[in-house]
């Protein structure tokens, strides 16, 4: 079937190419389908397979206003507020089944955002995914992974990966209330934990028990009457100093160095002056 529609001045703002309408009338268990399409090929040569193509142009200049452009627009709605049972509405369900021999490659796809072609003349931005602020629910989720309900250690970890290559990263659910990466993570700005923080070195709840000035290139304990210990071995450029005022009449202000690094042969030592005016 080909046609087509060209509209004219005594045409409604709104024109269907197609309008169908199916009314279910009855109390039975009914299974209805607007639109139904199946495509079977057995051809030996690599074709390319297309239930359903939408495409759209405008021409049309516009200098104020909204335009909106759909390929696709969907919008179920169930009506009915039923009083038992579960109701469950669908914007769209994509699945991807595929089939491959040994020495084949397949590539299943439950949705494919292709990137398009833009226009940097104006003040244009390009979105692979949006998903507007969700809410008016008892829950609410923007992005729900792996949400039937069902998921334990034992199942496949549905999560985020950027990338495919040999330095992709990953973020997923790995146990019960538990997100991880397989990689690393770096934070720029402020971290905060709420609960345990094993082998993060501070106490609980985001705090520290160091003071870090980037400004002067310090560190020092909040507690300055703590006592400092060192263990393990050092690496070769590995030299811990603490540094003291050195004058010339002052008393015991010394330079304490550690070094078990290229010069270990030092261990650790003192330097500083005496209250004596010659000597140091």
């Amino acid at each position: 079937m080909n046609y087509s529609i060209t509209d004219d001045s005594t045409f409604t703002n709104t024109i269907y190419g197609t309008n169908k309408l199916i009314t279910l009338t009855g109390d039975g268990a009914k299974t209805a389908i607007g639109e139904y399409s199946n495509i079977t090929s057995s051809s030996t040569t690599a074709d390319n397979l297309t239930v359903l193509q939408l495409s759209t142009n405008v021409t049309g200049i516009i200098t104020s206003g909204n335009r909106f452009v759909y390929g696709l627009y969907s919008n179920p709605r169930a009506g009915a507020e039923s009083t038992g049972g579960a109701t469950n509405v669908y914007g769209g369900i994509l699945k991807a089944d595929g089939d491959v021999a040994e020495g084949g490659t397949l590539n299943a796809y439950g949705l494919y955002v292709d990137n398009g072609s833009y226009d940097t003349q104006g003040n244009s931005t390009a979105y692979g995914v949006y998903i507007e602020p969700i809410s008016g629910a008892d829950n609410n989720y923007a992005l729900c992974l792996d949400c039937d309900g069902t998921w334990s250690a034992n199942t496949v970890a549905a999560g985020i990966q950027f990338g495919t290559d040999a330095n992709g990263v990953n973020l997923y659910r790995s146990a019960s209330d538990t997100l991880r990466t397989d990689d690393s993570l770096y934070v720029e700005g402020d971290f905060t934990v709420i609960g345990s923080c094993t082998g993060c070195g501070g106490a609980p709840g985001g705090s520290s028990n160091w003071t870090l000035s980037t400004a002067n290139g310090t560190i020092n304990p909040n507690n300055n009457t703590l006592d400092l210990l060192v263990g393990g071995t050092s690496t070769q450029s590995a030299v811990f100093s603490v540094l003291g005022g050195c004058s010339r009449y002052q008393t015991h202000q010394h330079l304490l160095v550690l070094n078990k690094g290229a010069n270990a042969g030092k261990g650790i030592y003192m330097s500083g002056r005496r209250e004596s005016s010659t000597g140091q």
